[in-house]
This record gives C-alpha cells, sequence and structure tokens, in this order.
C-alpha cells in the first residue's frame, strides 16, 4: 500500500509539473508577436457579383459553419480539459470587432490576430495559399453584413490544449507551421485539373489530414468520430468508388452502399462546389498515392 502511495504521489506530482510547464511553454507561443505587412495592392471588391461570389467562397471553405453565416461567431466548445473555444462575431454590432480588410487578410492567411499575436484552431495553415481574388471576395461578403450584436465570453485553453501547443503536438498556433514568406497567386483559374484540385483541398486537409488519410481533429472531443481516408487505397480509402458516386457524396452526404455520411463531414456545405471543381478534386485525389488510413465503419 505505501508502495502504491509513494507511485500515486510521484504521479500527481509529475502531472503537476508537466501540466505548469505546459502553460509556461505555451503561454510564450501563444504571446509570440508576428509583424506581418499586406501588400498596399490588396483590394477588396465592392461589386454584388463579387459579393454573391464570396458567400459562395465562404461556404464551402466553412466559414460559415464556424462563424455563422451572419458573422455573429458562437462558443465551439466549453469543458476543463479543452478550455473553451469562441469562434469571434466579425460584424460590427456588440461584441463584434471592427477589423480592417488587412487585419483580416493576416487572419484569413496567416493566422494572425490583433496585436500580431497568434490565433488558435483558425484553419489558415490550409488558407496561407488562397488566392487574393478569392480573399478579397470572402472579406467583401464579411464587409457588406449588417451589425450583429452578439457578446462571447474569453477564450480559455485548457491543460489539453496547453499541453498540444506547448509541445507542438499539432498545428493549434497555425502562424508557428505557415511559411510567411511564400507568395500566395493573384488568382487561381478555375480548371477540371489535379493543379486546382490541390488549390481547393486546403479545406479536406484540415479535418483529413496532410496526407488525406485520416486523423482525428484538431478541438473536437476525444469521443467524435475522426476524418476518414480519402485516398484511393481500396480497403480504408475511397479506391472503389466512381466519379459520381464522390460527387454524390460530397453533395449530398451519401456513400455508393447508400448510407449516410457523419454529420461531422461538411457536406452541407461542399454541396455549392461546383461540377468544375468536383472534376478538379477528383483529379488531385487521382493523382495522390494511396495510403492506407482512417476508416470509421464497422465491419458487418
Amino acid at each position: 500500500m505505501k508502495k502504491l502511495a509513494y507511485i500515486s504521489i510521484g504521479l500527481l506530482g509529475f502531472l503537476a509539473i508537466l501540466t505548469a510547464a505546459s502553460y509556461i511553454i505555451g503561454n510564450k507561443r501563444m504571446n509570440t508577436r508576428y509583424n506581418i505587412p499586406v501588400a498596399k495592392d490588396f483590394k477588396i471588391p465592392t461589386d454584388q457579383a463579387s459579393i454573391d461570389e464570396g458567400l459562395r467562397l465562404a461556404t464551402i471553405r466553412q466559414c460559415v459553419e464556424c462563424h455563422k453565416y451572419n458573422f455573429e461567431g458562437r462558443v465551439e466548445y466549453d469543458t476543463f480539459y479543452q478550455g473553451r473555444l469562441v469562434i469571434p462575431n466579425l460584424t460590427t454590432g456588440k461584441g463584434g470587432r471592427k477589423l480592417s480588410a488587412a487585419a483580416m487578410v493576416r487572419a484569413v492567411r496567416n493566422g494572425v490576430g490583433e496585436g500580431g499575436r497568434p490565433l488558435v484552431l483558425m484553419p489558415s495553415r490550409e488558407y496561407a495559399q488562397m488566392s487574393d481574388e478569392d480573399v478579397g471576395k470572402i472579406i467583401a461578403y464579411i464587409k457588406s453584413l449588417p451589425p450583429k450584436d452578439n457578446v462571447l465570453p474569453k477564450r480559455t485553453l485548457g491543460p489539453g490544449a496547453m499541453f498540444v501547443i506547448a509541445f507542438r503536438l499539432a498545428p493549434m498556433i497555425p502562424a508557428e507551421w505557415i511559411d510567411h514568406k511564400k507568395i500566395p497567386p493573384k488568382v487561381m483559374p478555375p480548371a477540371p485539373t489535379a493543379e486546382y484540385g490541390r488549390y481547393l483541398a486546403g479545406g479536406c486537409r484540415y479535418c483529413h489530414g496532410e496526407d488525406l488519410a485520416g486523423q482525428h481533429m484538431m478541438g473536437e472531443p476525444l469521443d467524435k468520430p475522426s476524418a476518414t481516408n480519402i485516398t484511393f487505397d481500396k480497403e480504408t480509402g475511397i479506391g472503389t468508388w466512381t466519379k459520381a458516386q464522390f460527387k454524390k457524396a460530397v453533395r449530398y452526404g451519401v456513400r455508393p452502399d447508400g448510407s449516410a455520411l457523419d454529420l461531422i463531414m461538411p457536406w452541407r456545405f461542399l454541396n455549392k462546389l461546383t461540377d468544375l471543381e468536383l472534376d478538379a478534386l477528383w483529379a488531385y485525389l487521382k493523382s495522390m498515392p494511396p495510403k492506407k488510413g482512417v476508416n470509421n465503419r464497422k465491419k458487418k
């Protein structure tokens, strides 16, 4: 019993030290300042066609899933282990933020917020190479929205989140994982090619992983299903699917066997993708080497 007590005390002491170290190192990372200049000729369009396209782009890139369509923000989750993740109100209403276009560009592409501080769980790593044209249209849509009053609580980070941040186990602070010197394209012309599909697949990587072979998604509770393998592996991926089946799954959330995809798959947002865009994604996925990966489905 004494030996067990000593082991328990030792483990508790180790956890206390590890937690303290996580907060010290994590806070140091969180307080890093980034000086990211934005090109002076970066333009935000004001015509209605661009604003409408901005809404479509904000939908397929899933900005509206986190911030909501009116961009009033919300609390994503609030737990002891993870902390409280708050998606900010980006309108000019009460509780919102009067951000300049340059500040929005830095947030989207560089994962950097006010005062040069890094943002948490903003998918900027996946959006870093979005074209000037696409980013400009998304910002045009946001700036066209009316003020929305929504005062949200402050974000907090629990011990689990701080541990991941401190030891860089996942890109929770995307600014640390982005090559800020790499210049994004001015325009990315749509084409049914693997190159354009790779450009569109940035949002896919946030959930499915850099190699698209599936992973547990950052910030999601442990009991949530992982994002599955979407490479062309025939056992765990989509190697037996046809292009028509792929399009049906993305647009309507239905697998080739007629079963429904888990709602964590954002098909209700991705159904705004055009046929050309889906053709490009298919071409890109086919160009990648198949990999064994995550498959949540139970064998019958």
